[in-house]
C-alpha cells in the first residue's frame, strides 16, 4: 500500500511538522510511505532533528504552485494523508486523511461560487509565469532572493517565441552577472544580458522548464548595506508591470482568502484526524463534522530524566520564533522574568532560556527574534536558537521548570486559532521532569491537572507568584516530587498509546484496506 504525507512546511521542524512525522514513522513500519512537500529534504536529515525515525520512508518534491492545481497528484496514492496547517487541498486518492491542527473557518458553496469561478479565471493570466520552487527568501514587491542553490520552474507564457527573459534587481555592490555561477537548464542555453538572464529553447516548451541557479551569496549585514543578517544570492523580479504585479497580488490573495472560505475539499476526505479535543470541539462548530482525536505522542524514554534531584537552577521555554499567527510569546515572558529580576525574587544562579528553531524567511521574523534578543540583554536570559534534538533534549532534563504561554492575551472566542491547538513541547518537558507552569488555556487544559501534574497560569502576577514559589522548592525534595507526578501523568500521550490508537483509528475507517 502506497501512502503519502503532504506537508508544505517541513522545513520549519515544529510541532506540526513533529506530528505528520510521527504518523510517518508509524505507518512506514508496515507499508510504504513518501514525504511529500514543496521544498527539498533529506527524510534522514528531518529525523535526526526530529529525534523520529524516518529511515524507512521516500521523500517527494511538488512545485510550490497553489494548491488548486496539486489535486491530480495526490491520485497516485492508496491513502493521501494532508498534515498541512490550514490546507484547502481536494485530495483525488482512493482514501483520504486531513489532520486538523485547526480548523480555518470555511462556508459552503451558494453566493461564494460564481466569485470564486470568477477569480479562478482571472488570476492566472496575472500570475508571475516564473515560479520559485526552493532556496529562495520571498520578498515584497513580487521579488524573492536565492540562497546559494535556487530551482525554479518557467511556465511557457513567460517565451515570447523562443526567448524567457529573468530580471535580476541585485545592488550596485553585488551585481548579479559577477553573483551568477552556473544555470541548469535542460534543453535550453542561457546567457546575462545586462542585469536580465535570458534563456532560449530550440521551440517554445509546451510544458514548465525546471531550472536551477547557482550562486555566490553575501550577508548584507557584513557588507554594511542593511541590517539583514541572511546569506543572498541572486534578486529576482518574479514579475514586471507594477500594475500587473499590483493586479496579480491581489487576486492571488483574493483566491486564497476565497479558497480558505470554500469547503467543498472536505468532502474528499474520508476522516478528520484532530490533534486535541480543543481543535475537535471547533472542527464540529466550524465544519460541522464528526471527526476522530488523536494527540500527538511523546517519546517518553527519550526525554525522561533519570534523577529529579539533579535538576539545575533554569526555566526553559521552546518555541518556535516568528512573528504573528499563534506565536509562542517570547516577547512576553521574557518581560515577565525582567521584572522579577528588577524585584528581587530571582535567586542567584537562576536562569530562563528560549529555545526554538528561528523562522527566517520574512523580515517580520527576523525582527520578532531580534526584540527577544533585546530584552535578554542584561538579564539572565539565554537564548538557544535552532538546536539540533539531542541538544534540545538535555536543556529539557536540566530545567526545573518549564513555561509556556502561546495564547497569552488572545480570545479564543475572537481568534481560538491563535490559542495552542495541544502543547507537545509541555508533554516533552514534562517526560523530561520539568515542572510546568503553562497558561489556562486550550491544549495544555488537557495537559496539565492544576496544583498536582503542574501549575495554570492566567496573567503575569500569577506566572512570577508560582514560578516564586517554585524556585524556592530547589533542592528540598519538594520540587523533585513535583517532577515526579509530571513525568507519571504524560505517561497517558506515549508512543505505543499513539501507535495503537491510529491504528485502531484507520481501520475503523477502513483506510488501511489493500
Amino acid at each position: 500500500m502506497r501512502i503519502g504525507i503532504y506537508n508544505r512546511y517541513w522545513s520549519t521542524r515544529g510541532g506540526g511538522e513533529r506530528y505528520a512525522a510521527t504518523l510517518a514513522a508509524t505507518l512506514a513500519k508496515n507499508q510504504e510511505v513518501e514525504l511529500i512537500g514543496v521544498e527539498s529534504i533529506d527524510p534522514e536529515e528531518l529525523g535526526e532533528h526530529l529525534g523520529i525515525d524516518l529511515s524507512r520512508t521516500t521523500f517527494r518534491r511538488w512545485p510550490g504552485i497553489d494548491e488548486a492545481r496539486l489535486a491530480p497528484r495526490s491520485a497516485d496514492y492508496d491513502l493521501f494523508v494532508n498534515s498541512t496547517f490550514s490546507s484547502t487541498l481536494a485530495s483525488q486518492a482512493r482514501r483520504s486523511a486531513y489532520v486538523v491542527f485547526f480548523p480555518q473557518k470555511v462556508a459552503g458553496g451558494g453566493l461564494l461560487d460564481p466569485w470564486l469561478r470568477t477569480l479562478r479565471r482571472l488570476e492566472p493570466s496575472l500570475r508571475s509565469p516564473i515560479v520559485p520552487q526552493g532556496g529562495f527568501h520571498s520578498e515584497e514587491g513580487g521579488r524573492a532572493w536565492t540562497r546559494e542553490r535556487a530551482e525554479m520552474l518557467v511556465f511557457p507564457r513567460a517565451f515570447q517565441g523562443r526567448t524567457a527573459r529573468i530580471l535580476f534587481a541585485n545592488p550596485p555592490s553585488h551585481p548579479a552577472g559577477e553573483m551568477l555561477e552556473d544555470v541548469e537548464c535542460e534543453g535550453l542555453t542561457w546567457a546575462i544580458e545586462d542585469d536580465t538572464l535570458v534563456l532560449t529553447a530550440p521551440r517554445k516548451p509546451r510544458s514548465p522548464v525546471p531550472v536551477t541557479l547557482s550562486s555566490r551569496t553575501f550577508v548584507p549585514r557584513q557588507s554594511g548595506l542593511t541590517n539583514d543578517p541572511r546569506q543572498l544570492g541572486l534578486c529576482i523580479q518574479f514579475t514586471t508591470s507594477r500594475a500587473r504585479r499590483a493586479a496579480g497580488s491581489f487576486l492571488t490573495r483574493m483566491v486564497r482568502a476565497s479558497a480558505r472560505w470554500d469547503s467543498a475539499f472536505l468532502e474528499t476526505y474520508d476522516l478528520a484526524l484532530s490533534i486535541s479535543e480543543f481543535t475537535s470541539r471547533w472542527v464540529r462548530r466550524r465544519w460541522g463534522l464528526r471527526d476522530e482525536v488523536l494527540a500527538p505522542p511523546v517519546d517518553i524514554e527519550a526525554f525522561r530524566c533519570e534523577d529529579p534531584r539533579e535538576k539545575r537552577p533554569v526555566i526553559l521555554a521552546v518555541g518556535r520564533f516568528f512573528h504573528g499567527s499563534h506565536n509562542k510569546k517570547h516577547v512576553e515572558m521574557a518581560r515577565v522574568f525582567r521584572r522579577m529580576c528588577d524585584r528581587g525574587e530571582v535567586p542567584r544562579g537562576w536562569e530562563l532560556r528560549l529555545a526554538g528553531t528561528v523562522h527566517r524567511n520574512r523580515l517580520e521574523d527576523l525582527e520578532h527574534y531580534a526584540d527577544v534578543e533585546r530584552l535578554a540583554r542584561g538579564y539572565p536570559i539565554r537564548l538557544l536558537p535552532d538546536l539540533p534534538f539531542d541538544s534540545l533534549r538535555d536543556e529539557y532534563r536540566k530545567a526545573s521548570i518549564f513555561w509556556h504561554a502561546a495564547g497569552w492575551g488572545e480570545s479564543e472566542r475572537r481568534h481560538p486559532e491563535k490559542l495552542e491547538h495541544f502543547g507537545l513541547t509541555t508533554c516533552e518537558a514534562m517526560s523530561a521532569g520539568a515542572v510546568p507552569v503553562v497558561i489556562a488555556k486550550a491544549g495544555q487544559l488537557e495537559i496539565v491537572r492544576d496544583g498536582e501534574s503542574g501549575f495554570l497560569f492566567r496573567n503575569g502576577r500569577e506566572l512570577a507568584a508560582i514560578t516564586t514559589s517554585l524556585m524556592s522548592e530547589l533542592g528540598t525534595g519538594r520540587l523533585a516530587e513535583r517532577s515526579r507526578l509530571a513525568m507519571n501523568e504524560v505517561r497517558r500521550f506515549s508512543q505505543s498509546t499513539f501507535e495503537t490508537q491510529l491504528e485502531e483509528i484507520l481501520d475503523r475507517h477502513g483506510l488501511l484496506e489493500s
